[in-house]
């Protein structure tokens, strides 16, 4: 089945929505760990963010279902006020890199998963978490080496979020995820 998310338009206030695969916040993945880690999900979002319907979408591995953005992770950020285009990032205790990849957010998705407006997303985190890959529709779009989380008290989780900025009846539609873990040295 296809979950959806949304960022339900309101008279006014802050309205965030979350969905954390992984435990509402709970960090359980500890990247370099000895493990490269693998995350792959088809989304996509029934309409692009305007300046009267605006929302953020962050895709990935990430500590944080309340914050603005993730202490911890490393990840995907679609925000129009920056970009049309998927920004692939990591974060470190707050410490951030990011990187705009040259790949346009594609809006206007239906439940039909054939639909061209679905775009998969997927990152890998080498096993000494020295290097995060990213990908879109199986392309790479990008590499970060900097700023990514390893230490204890680092954890991270599956994470997608869509927060909703202005006004917004948009929503994000999950066909799948994936997540993988292969070890460098057997267990």
């Amino acid at each position: 089945g296809i979950w959806y998310m949304g960022s339900n338009s309101s008279a006014g206030g802050y309205n965030h929505v979350h969905r954390d695969s992984a435990g509402q916040g709970q960090r359980l993945i500890r990247l370099g760990s000895d493990a490269t880690y693998y995350l792959e999900t088809s989304i996509g979002l029934t309409a692009l963010a305007n300046g009267t319907n605006d929302y953020i979408v962050r895709v990935g591995f990430g500590d944080s279902i309340t914050a603005a953005d993730h202490v911890d992770g490393a990840y995907f950020i679609y925000d129009r006020s920056v970009s049309p285009n998927w920004i692939i990032a990591t974060a470190n205790n707050s410490t951030r890199t990011t990187t705009t990849t040259s790949t346009a957010v594609v809006g206007d998705a239906d439940y039909a998963t054939t639909d061209t407006a679905w775009q998969r997303l997927a990152i890998e985190v080498n096993s000494d978490a020295t290097l995060v890959t990213y990908y879109i529709n199986g392309t790479s779009v990008g590499t970060i080496a900097t700023n990514i989380p390893a230490a204890l008290d680092r954890e991270v989780s599956i994470d997608w979020q869509m927060t909703r900025v202005a006004g917004t009846t948009a929503y994000m539609l999950i066909d799948y995820i994936l997540m993988r873990a292969t070890f460098a040295t057997a267990r």
